[in-house]
């Protein structure tokens, strides 16, 4: 029930700004510096196809099963269509992988070996998050990568800057970023060099400290072994995307562009569950201090 009301609410919001951008009542304007194309009456053209990247994903998880095909050609294409106006490549891309994965999971001679590669993409949180610290803390590897780096937009040299301008600490710190987000409204913005951290994993390292990202991948990884032991693949895949998405975008922190956050409250849950635990075992007599 409530993915089905928040995925009516992201249509409405989609619909509705987008819609007035296009009858000229809001502004849409199109950016040619940083990323380029239209905003459809948002900020940055980014922001819509991250949000229409959120609806995909709610919209995959409701059809799980079912299975409509037309389900799976409408998405694709409300995504080709919002790649032509925002030319948002990446968020394309990954939204497409996802439909696609989602498609063949559903058939009956590839569904049993998704199920057997569904226990390694339950690590993706994990996996992805180390090597992008890794790679962010090496120049070496920055400049291996720079063919990838320049596919990603700079992400990965930036990503670099951020861990060389701030140390990794336990608590986190504040980053004094500069994006392209307002550049729309506010050009005098274009004035401040630009530096923006789009990995989710780095900038969380940075700005909320190495304990807070421990426990938030934590949290996914949990959420996305519970998918598994329930048996619902669908449910995986759209973690192991949203994994690889967060290397790249910064916006699925956010409720609207990321509604499987609701997820965690379990895991949350189970996460304080073990560390009272824990406490109360340290605290419990011994044989020690009995005497």
């Amino acid at each position: 029930m409530i993915a089905k009301i928040a995925m009516v609410n992201l249509a409405i919001l989609l619909i509705g700004i987008i819609g007035s951008s296009l009858i000229g009542i809001i502004p849409n304007a199109y950016l040619s510096i940083g990323h380029a194309g239209y905003c459809l009456g948002f900020k940055y053209p980014l922001f819509p196809a991250s949000i229409l990247f959120s609806f995909t994903c709610l919209a995959l998880f409701l059809n799980r099963k079912r299975n409509y095909l037309a389900v799976y050609a409408v998405l694709l294409f409300l995504n080709f269509l919002m790649y032509l106006f925002v030319d948002a490549q990446l968020s394309f891309i990954l939204s497409a992988g996802a439909i696609l994965l989602c498609f063949f999971c559903s058939r009956p001679s590839l569904n049993t070996l998704f199920r057997k590669i569904s226990p390694l993409l339950t690590w993706s949180f994990v996996v992805l998050a180390g090597a992008s610290l890794i790679i962010a803390s090496s120049h070496d590897l920055t400049e291996m990568l720079k063919p990838i780096n320049n596919m990603l937009g700079d992400r990965l040299n930036l990503s670099y800057e951020g861990l060389q301008r701030y140390d990794l600490l336990p608590f986190g710190q504040k980053l004094n970023m500069h994006g392209n987000g307002s550049i729309s409204f506010n050009p005098d913005a274009l004035k401040t060099p630009y530096f923006y951290i789009d990995n989710l994993y780095v900038q969380v390292a940075l700005r909320f400290g190495v304990v807070f990202l421990v426990v938030y991948l934590a949290a996914y990884t949990m959420a996305a072994k519970r998918a598994l032991k329930r048996e619902e693949i669908v449910l995986v895949i759209i973690f192991t995307i949203l994994a690889i998405h967060q290397t790249i975008d910064d916006q699925t922190l956010r409720l609207q562009s990321n509604l499987f956050m609701l997820l965690l409250w379990p895991s949350g849950i189970t996460l304080i569950s073990l560390i009272k635990k824990k406490l109360h075992k340290e605290k419990e007599p011994t044989l020690d201090t009995q005497e």
